[in-house]
């Protein structure tokens, strides 16, 4: 899937790619990776974005650039940006990164 997406966001012109690698729908024992590997390889910013299920209200809150960070690295500088609070099952957040 990492890279079909690389492939599809090289040969555009223009694209927006909505990736959630931590499961709020549903419990994931780990945070996935594909959206570092695909920003890694794209050479293009990572956007936090949030939607804050009960408040009804969604945004932008930072662009990162993955360079030469490790995954660990770019986790731990997103992590603090989420909580499980705002999402709409906040049982399946899991803190546990990697």
């Amino acid at each position: 899937m990492v890279e079909y997406a690389v492939n599809i966001i090289k040969s555009s012109d223009s694209i927006a790619l909505i990736n959630t690698p931590e499961g709020t729908r549903s419990f994931s024992p780990k945070w996935k990776q594909g959206f570092y590997y695909i920003a890694k390889e794209t050479n293009i910013p990572i956007i936090l974005c949030y939607a804050d299920y009960k408040k009804k209200t969604c945004g932008m809150l930072k662009a990162i650039f993955v360079e030469n960070k490790s995954f660990e690295e770019i986790l731990t500088e997103i992590a603090p940006y989420y909580k499980a609070e705002i999402a709409k099952h906040p049982e399946n957040y899991n803190e546990k990164l990697f």
